[in-house]
């Protein structure tokens, strides 16, 4: 899956050229994502560097990267984020803080660079800003940490209604999320509102093969499970319904 920060959705002939190879093979690529003295920014990290930048080119340089397990590449302003398909545990507060107000070209692409920007144009600016997703990440950077860990621990819940097990993504997200988040002039976190749209919701009721329900029902079976309940409800003990 590809996403494009700022840019329409990628043609699907587009998708068809990202994984032309096995991704088999790249599911079982175990490479750690590091940012040392060799990894540092670097031309490639931006395509707008490149001579030519047409359709072409910009498959070959996001395979290279995606192969060298670079998911994240920049064309200019915006952001291109490929799905790794894997855990690179690139994510912690460890790792967001090497992004904390320094420039873009100290490190690598990455979503954190992209939230702190808009976090810092917020602070220096007092504009208003808007990402996909990449906002949720300056929940990392902003302080008052005890709500921002209330505003963190609700998304969970909020994908578990929301959120289902797709073909290629155990942990899709079947609708959309709108987080709008309030900030003091200083830059500290003061709330949050989540709106929800677009849910699947024949997904209740039909699944294609391969694919699962809501993660709500899943937790619920689990949870009768384990107080012995299902019998009570005439639910199979051995795996859960479709």
């Amino acid at each position: 899956m590809v996403q494009k920060y700022g840019l329409r959705p990628v043609p699907e002939a587009y998708k068809e050229k990202l994984w032309q190879s096995s991704r088999h093979e790249r599911i079982h690529t175990r490479r750690p994502y590091r940012v040392d003295a060799s990894d540092k920014y670097s031309p490639d990290d931006d395509l707008v560097n490149l001579e030519v930048l047409d359709e072409e080119t910009i498959i070959h340089q996001l395979q290279k990267r995606f192969s060298d397990l670079q998911i994240y590449t920049y064309v200019g302003d915006i952001l291109i984020a490929l799905n790794p398909f894997q855990n690179l545990s690139i994510y912690s507060p460890q790792f967001s803080k090497l992004y904390h107000g320094v420039k873009r070209s100290s490190n690598p692409p990455h979503i954190f660079a992209s939230a702190d920007a808009a976090y810092q144009g917020m602070i220096t600016f007092n504009k208003d800003q808007v990402g996909k997703y990449s906002l949720f990440k300056i929940l990392n950077v902003a302080s008052n940490r005890a709500l921002r860990e209330k505003i963190l621990q609700v998304n969970p819940l909020v994908e578990a209604f929301g959120n289902a097990c797709t073909a290629i993504n155990d942990n899709s997200s079947r609708f959309g999320k709108y987080l709008e988040m309030m900030f003091t002039p200083t830059g500290a976190v003061m709330g949050a509102k989540i709106s929800e749209y677009l849910l699947e919701k024949s997904r209740v009721i039909k699944q294609a093969v391969g694919e699962k329900n809501f993660h709500i029902f899943y937790y619920i079976y689990a949870g009768l499970y384990h107080q012995k309940k299902l019998f009570e409800y005439k639910l199979p003990e051995k795996k859960p319904p479709r």
